[in-house]
């Protein structure tokens, strides 16, 4: 054997021991390509494109978080790391979505893509089960028999895995603040009051008019300046159409280029999540939308390592729900802009530099890892021998301890008060209370009379 082959087989046998043991892992990441937010009365967009339902997603939206599920289950299961079973165990994978069809199906299709249609993955019933699982209908038409006869001993036709997803409850204001009415209006107050301070943001107003307003005018027939809120939804318009491959007929006669139009509109919407959220220097969107989330993702993420440290055995780890090896969460470019920003700003990075736009599909994740060590070593080890690596799209923008982590990231979350005074909430509380007070005081005043007559008729007797 050749001396260059003995240095590859070493370099290969000491990268192998070397390989990192994944402890948790955490991803954030957009629904897939979806329908404009906006349409008018005959379901037409800002570039005059049909579509069937506004904000859902489409069939491009599907396909790509199933490959993103694909994805990782080469990461995750098959090849960088066997992290996860082979098949789903709901111990492993604790998924939140926000209540929106878009999110909730993108979830469900990255399910779909981490566990195949596969015999090995599948439930098959025996004979019996098979009997056992015709539910209690009374079984009048013949196709019905023939369909049952089609699945044959598949739990689910094609062998399809159910996975659950729990919805977000903004009720609770659980992990995120995504969209809840009564802090809606303060927030869209902070949104107006950045937009207003950014010189970008009104430069970019003038660039657009000054390059497309003569040919927008013509297109819809009249004589405007377009300000950012058209420009948003335009782009939205542009960006949905041509991610979904649709002919554009009416867009089309202007003669713009798609791929160059297609990249402005991805930069005003990246301004849009970058700019709003770090418009002045108090930084209220950033925390206010990522808190919830993040104390959510710390408290599994300490949970794992804990376990890890402790060297529980496999049999006990998933007792329960409380100690998922993945947290993943289904959300919008708002939040994920916001996760970034937040994180980002916490530990001191520059947000100019490693801010990402958020196109749909994309994944920011959170891997907590360590080097690969005896059970006695394990043992030994701290919060300070484990490492975050965060990625973006498969992008590695840093790595960093998860003592250092938690120690900074920590301190910057906002607690369910100042959440509650901010949004409002603590003020309807304390009116809830106030009456509750007010009852009490008239219960014991009540009291105190029953209980003076009560002794003045045994007085008088």
């Amino acid at each position: 054997m050749s001396i260059s082959k003995i240095i590859v087989i070493i370099i290969i046998i000491t990268f192998s021991k070397c390989k990192n043991e994944l402890i948790f892992v955490a991803t954030h990441f957009r629904h897939g390509a979806r329908a404009p937010m906006k349409v008018d009365s005959e379901y037409k967009d800002h570039i005059k494109e049909r579509w069937l339902n506004p904000g859902e997603l489409t069939g491009v939206g599907q396909r790509m978080h199933y490959i993103l599920g694909l994805r990782n289950r080469i990461r995750y299961i098959n090849d960088t790391y066997q992290f996860l079973s082979e098949k789903f165990d709901s111990h492993e994978i604790l998924i939140y979505s926000t209540p929106f069809n878009r999110s909730i199906l993108s979830a469900y299709a990255q399910m779909q893509g981490l566990y195949p249609e596969s015999e090995k993955l599948g439930d098959v019933l025996t004979e019996e089960q098979e009997f056992e699982s015709i539910p209690p209908m009374n079984i009048a038409y013949k196709k019905i028999e023939d369909e049952i006869k089609k699945i044959k001993g598949c739990a689910m036709p094609n062998l399809m895995t159910l996975i659950p997803v729990r919805m977000i409850n903004n009720n609770e204001k659980k992990i995120t603040l995504y969209d809840i009415d009564e802090c809606e209006e303060k927030r869209d107050e902070v949104k107006e009051k950045n937009r207003k301070s950014i010189p970008l943001l009104i430069n970019m107003e003038q660039e657009f008019n000054e390059k497309y307003g003569k040919i927008l005018n013509e297109f819809y027939g009249n004589n405007e300046t377009y300000d950012y809120y058209f420009m948003n939804r335009f782009c939205d318009a542009v960006v949905s159409g041509i991610t979904d491959a649709r002919n554009l007929t009416e867009f089309k006669k202007l003669n713009f280029d798609l791929n160059q139009i297609r990249e402005y509109c991805y930069n005003v919407q990246m301004i849009n999540y970058r700019e709003y959220i770090l418009g002045d220097k108090e930084h209220i969107l950033a925390p206010l939308e990522a808190s919830k989330m993040m104390r959510e993702i710390i408290h599994y993420m300490r949970q794992r390592i804990d376990v890890d440290i402790n060297q529980i055995k496999i049999e006990e780890k998933y007792l329960d729900y409380s100690k998922p090896k993945m947290l993943m969460i289904s959300g919008h470019d708002s939040t994920i802009s916001c996760h970034q920003v937040f994180i980002l700003n916490s530990l001191g990075y520059d947000i100019n530099k490693y801010f990402r736009f958020a196109n749909y599909a994309s994944q920011l994740a959170l891997e907590v890892t360590r080097r690969n060590a005896a059970e006695e070593e394990i043992k030994k080890m701290t919060y300070s021998d484990y490492f975050v690596n965060y990625y973006f799209n498969d992008e590695l923008i840093f790595n960093i301890s998860v003592k250092e982590f938690i120690d900074k990231i920590e301190p910057k979350l906002w607690t369910d008060e100042q959440i509650d005074i901010f949004c409002g909430f603590k003020k309807e509380n304390n009116s809830n209370n106030k009456n509750d007070k007010d009852n009490d005081n008239l219960t014991i005043q009540l009291i105190i009379w029953i209980v003076l007559v009560i002794l003045v008729l045994i007085f008088f007797i």
